[in-house]
Formats: C-alpha cells, structure tokens, sequence
C-alpha cells in the first residue's frame, strides 16, 4: 500500500474537499482519499497500481495544481467550479 501526500493550491472549505475524494477515488489504484483543508494536503492511499501522474492531472484539472506549479487565474477560477459541484454532491 502507498501513502502519497501532495501540497496542492486552492483549496478552501468542504465543497472541494468532496470533489477532490469523488475524482480521485475513482481513479484505478486509489483506495482513501483525505484531505487537509487547512494546509491545503492531498493525501492518497492506493495500491501498486496507483498512477500518481495520473492523479496529479486530475488534481490539475479540477484547479487543485500542485504548490510548485504554476496558479493561474484560469485555474483558479476553475477550483471555484469545482467548489460548487462539491457543494452541491
């Protein structure tokens, strides 16, 4: 079993802590999903077979880019999107 943790940006309350778990879980390998809203923390456990490029384009996609990465407005704005439907699920 892995343990993985990733500092990522943009993360700001429960909304987009449930869409980060929800994409992520469903990713082939991944088994828990926690995050840690305050230091903004993505921790994975998966098996050998978790694709961790995989899950940092995911992570990416929804808005949540790594701390090293770069933080666009654009990607900001979709972390706010993603923060609604995390709402709403």
């Amino acid at each position: 079993m892995e343990n993985i943790k990733l500092n990522v940006q943009n993360i700001r309350c429960n909304g987009c802590v449930n869409s980060i778990s929800q994409k992520l879980k469903s990713i082939t390998g991944i088994k828990e999903v926690h995050v840690d809203i305050e230091n903004e923390i993505v921790e994975i456990e998966g098996d050998n077979t978790l694709n961790l490029q995989e899950a940092k384009n995911v992570l990416f996609q929804l808005g949540y880019p790594e701390k090293s990465e770069k933080n666009s407005l654009y990607t900001k704005i979709k972390s706010v999107k993603s923060c609604a439907i995390g709402k709403i699920n």
